[in-house]
């Protein structure tokens, strides 16, 4: 019987090798600009709302 943690590698059990270096890379840090992602997205939204209101002033009649 093999003790746990061991693996079979022959004759003899030994200790199973650690396979923590494989495939193992460190995210890199993004290089974005913080504050033009939310400038971006503040005019995603506003663009947005504006769509809305147009929309819903149009059924409603308001410019007509």
């Amino acid at each position: 019987m093999i003790p746990k943690g061991c693996d079979q590698q022959g004759r003899h059990p030994e200790a199973a090798e650690a396979a923590t270096d494989l495939g193992i890379v460190e995210p890199e840090e993004p290089d974005h600009d913080m504050l033009r992602i939310v400038i971006d997205d503040v005019l995603l939204a506003l663009a947005g709302i504006a769509a809305i209101c147009i929309i819903v002033m149009t059924a409603l009649g308001v410019w007509g």
